[in-house]
């Protein structure tokens, strides 16, 4: 692996993380980059303030044994002089070694180190009364790592508290900036499903307060042209379904009338000389007739004026099945005889599943299909259950777009416009499942 590509995962990675974990990581990084360096400053300023006094005290107590040295020497008491060490070594445990030596630095008396290992810290050279002589005292760094060590813990201590109450603080500040945010999402999640009425919570008067409202005004203007367009297609549907109904009663009424005519005068030309001419006349005729009686049906069902939306749905289950050569299982549950719905929601429904009866043969495949109308108190389930080629839903809207089978969007425009939900099952190779529940918000006729 390349190291541009290694570079490139890394930042690809920072960079998916929520803005909470950025922030929160920048903070402790921040956190621990300061308080590291504050605690080497301090740490090396307690150092040499500590070992400042330490050379003082070992150059006060190189001092005193001066001072009581001086007339000992001038005695050449070399002895007397070596018990003043040993005695200042006894009554100072922390004095490592003592040297007394001339101006050739011939040792003239001394203390040997009690601990050779340990670090000295040594004063300077004091002169012993105006004799060609010194001493000098070195003391161990025990106390000083001490001091040290426990200014360093404190201020590890001291840091890791302030940094807690600071990330702490950072936290609390980012989940209330970033808690509208995820409302924000979830309200345009909402609005992506067709909830137009979802509106975000203005917390504050702030930036995000202000986005907040912005967006709710977007929704509105939003919601008040969903409004239009859907009245408008609403009567365009309304419309639609009167010229159908018009365009099937002139099939029926007049074009049938005339096919069915003509049929009959036919028939009585026979004589014997041209019959069978005449019957392929009569059964072109014919057929025309049959097809109109089909298109005037698929137009505008006379079942469904007259009889309902089960009939109609059953007869329509019945006459594809015929038509196609599938097998097609219609089944209601929940209906009266007597029972009706309202107009709109009876034509919706039957246009609903004959569409989705189309689009199980026609894209589907599917050589037998599961019909279901189910009453409820509350309102109308469709499913339309096949066992054809089935295909991927995740992006359903899209693929129906792209490939101009608009199908699907009709059915859930339909269902929409009724206030009703359209939801899918379907995966490759197994088969779709399609359920439209339609509420009932009217008292149905009958």
């Amino acid at each position: 692996m390349r190291i541009t590509d290694l570079t490139a995962r890394i930042r690809s990675a920072l960079l998916d993380m929520p803005v909470l974990v950025k922030v929160m990581g920048i903070a402790l990084g921040m956190a621990v980059f300061l308080g590291s360096s504050l605690i080497w400053q301090l740490r090396h300023a307690y150092l040499e303030l500590e070992v400042g006094e330490v050379e003082d005290y070992a150059h006060m107590i190189a001092s005193t044994l001066a001072t009581g040295a001086a007339p000992l020497l001038r005695n050449d008491d070399r002895a007397g002089a070596q018990r003043l060490l040993d005695d200042m070594a006894r009554e100072v445990p922390s004095i490592n070694a003592i040297e007394m030596r001339d101006s050739q630095g011939r040792l003239l008396a001394h203390v040997p180190a009690t601990k050779p290992e340990a670090r000295l810290i040594r004063g300077t050279a004091v002169g012993i009364g105006g004799l060609p002589a010194s001493v000098s005292v070195a003391v161990n760094d025990s106390h000083v790592n001490f001091e040290i060590g426990w200014h360093t813990r404190r201020l590890i201590g001291m840091t890791a508290l302030i940094g807690f109450f600071g990330l702490l603080a950072t936290w609390w500040l980012m989940r209330v900036v970033t808690r509208p945010v995820h409302e924000l999402v979830e309200v345009t999640r909402s609005i992506k499903t067709g909830n137009y009425d979802a509106r975000a919570t203005i917390r504050a008067k702030d930036e995000v307060g202000e986005l907040a409202a912005a967006f709710n005004d977007m929704m509105g203007a939003l919601q008040q042209k969903h409004a239009v367009n859907r009245q408008l297609l609403r009567k365009l549907i309304a419309a639609e379904e009167e010229e159908r109904k018009r365009i099937a009663r002139e099939l029926h009424d007049h074009t049938g009338q005339a096919l069915t005519s003509i049929i009959a005068s036919l028939a009585a030309l026979k004589n014997g000389k041209h019959n069978k001419e005449l019957n392929q006349l009569l059964d072109m005729a014919a057929q025309a007739l049959s097809e109109v009686h089909n298109l005037s049906r698929t137009l505008r069902p006379s079942a469904l004026d007259e009889a309902g939306l089960v009939p109609a749905l059953q007869r329509l289950c019945e006459g594809m099945a015929q038509q196609l050569g599938l097998k097609v299982n219609f089944s209601a549950i929940g209906w009266e005889v007597s029972a009706r719905l309202p107009h709109e929601i009876e034509v919706a429904l039957y246009r609903i599943g004959q569409e989705a009866l189309t689009n199980a043969v026609r894209h589907g495949r599917a050589p037998s299909v599961e019909v279901l109308l189910h009453r409820k108190p509350a309102s109308v389930l469709v499913v339309v259950d096949d066992d054809g080629q089935g295909f991927d839903v995740s992006d359903w809207r899209g693929q129906s777009l792209r490939g101009g089978h608009a199908g699907l969007l009709g059915i859930e425009e339909r269902a929409a416009l009724l206030g009703g939900t359209l939801r899918l099952e379907s995966k490759p190779g197994g088969g779709t499942s399609l359920f439209v529940d339609i509420p009932l918000t009217e008292r149905p006729h009958g």
